[in-house]
């Protein structure tokens, strides 16, 4: 029975070994097998350790391709993007902006508001503007402001360097102010927006430069002819100091700018400032005016105000109608010793009650060279002069205009 076991025993492990060997090989070949069995495991390891290595070389390989192919890209698109700036940047500064405003341009010579020398003879007071980059340096300034109403009124040539003017108007002079909403500007390389209020001129006073800017609150008005309207004036100029400062601009006239940019004093004068700037102004016609500031203790900048009058309508009632002065009277003279060179001459005359103030004009002839002396509310007036013959004339004013003037007077100051 042990036998019978022993033998089912070893047919089975011969047929297990059977199993474990190729179709081609021998069980006589047994040790061979297992030494190319172990052989082939070793090529096997090493071709997939090649393999892996080859894998992990290509993957190695491939991740830095993609690297260095990303870096490039990157580099790529900074370099894009650094050309696109430049292209950018260049073409700023060869187009500039293409923003636009409209801004209001006030221009002055010496006392006189400018008139253009274009076909409508343009009267340069509170005038609209487009202002475009005309300097194509990428904003809107006021060079941009100056150098396209230059070119637009054909004022004669404009010129500024680093900011500084150096001709407008077609003048060459560097005795010049600019004010932007009633502040001092630095220079024309200020940047300006819609709506400023922009005012260029040239000082009267070349030396020591007192001309002050007149400005309005509000900044326009409209009124209805034959009714008063309330507006206030304020000035900004250098004091004796050197410095800018604003003031009240008191016991001023308000007068009418004409199309010829002069200043109207008799019949124009439409109000005149308390010693708080403020006034009353009165029309009697409808129409677009022009208002600015005269006096004879300061210089003032002719710049204005813009008054569009309209007319009166059924159901408001008109300002009673102001009499015009007539003639002055009475004129009289009263000299006394100032000095061992000059005398005291007390003028006085008729009080009127229609005159709202007085303007004492002199003269060394008796028919000719009369110039304005002091204007006065009150009916006299004391003036210092040198000894010699005098003649003298008054003539009243108020919003409706002036009389007539007194007799000459001649006055003997020995």
């Amino acid at each position: 029975m042990k036998s019978f076991k022993k033998l089912i025993a070893l047919v089975l492990t011969f047929a297990i070994t059977l199993a474990y060997v190729p179709a081609t090989a021998s069980f006589a070949d047994g040790q061979t097998l297992v030494a190319t069995s172990s052989a082939n495991a070793s090529e096997n390891a090493s071709d997939n350790a090649s393999k892996d290595a080859s894998k992990d070389a290509t993957t190695v390989a491939t991740a830095t391709t993609e690297a260095a192919s990303a870096d490039a890209s990157k580099d790529a698109a900074s370099g894009d993007a650094s050309k696109d700036a430049a292209s950018k940047d260049a073409s700023a500064n060869a187009t500039g902006t293409t923003e636009t405003a409209i801004v209001s341009i006030t221009f002055a010579n010496a006392g006189k508001v400018v008139v253009g020398n274009d076909a409508d003879k343009t009267l340069l007071a509170s005038q609209q503007l487009k202002v475009t980059d005309a300097d194509k340096d990428g904003k809107l300034t006021i060079n941009d402001a100056f150098s396209i109403a230059d070119t637009t009124y054909s004022l004669g040539g404009f010129e500024a360097t680093a900011g500084w003017i150096t001709k407008i108007f077609g003048i060459s002079t560097s005795n010049t102010g600019i004010y932007v909403n009633a502040a001092q500007a630095n220079s024309t390389l200020d940047a300006i927006t819609a709506g400023d209020v922009l005012v260029g001129f040239i000082y009267k006073d070349t030396t020591g430069f007192s001309d002050k800017l007149p400005y309005y609150t509000p900044v326009s008005v409209t009124a209805i002819a034959n009714v008063e309207t309330e507006i206030n004036v304020n000035s900004i100029g250098y004091d004796s100091s050197w410095n800018l400062a604003k003031a009240p601009v008191a016991s001023a006239d308000l007068v009418t700018v004409d199309a010829n940019g002069e200043l109207v004093t008799g019949i124009g004068i439409v109000g005149k400032t308390d010693a708080s700037g403020n006034a009353k102004v009165y029309f009697a016609n409808a129409g677009t005016y022009y208002v600015t500031v005269f006096s004879l203790d300061n210089i003032y900048v002719p710049n204005v105000i813009k008054v569009t009058v309209e007319a009166s309508s059924e159901d408001i009632a008109p300002v009673p109608s102001v009499k015009k002065p007539g003639k002055v009277t009475s004129l009289k003279a009263k000299v006394k010793k100032n000095n061992a060179k000059t005398k005291k001459i007390t003028l006085s005359w008729k009080k009127m009650a229609e005159a709202e103030y007085y303007r004492v004009y002199i003269s060394k002839k008796k028919s000719k060279g009369f110039k304005l002396a002091k204007q006065v509310s009150s009916n006299n007036l004391t003036l210092v002069k040198k000894k010699g013959t005098y003649y003298v004339k008054v003539k009243a004013y108020n919003s409706t205009g002036a009389g007539s003037y007194s007799k000459v007077l001649k006055v003997k100051a020995k």
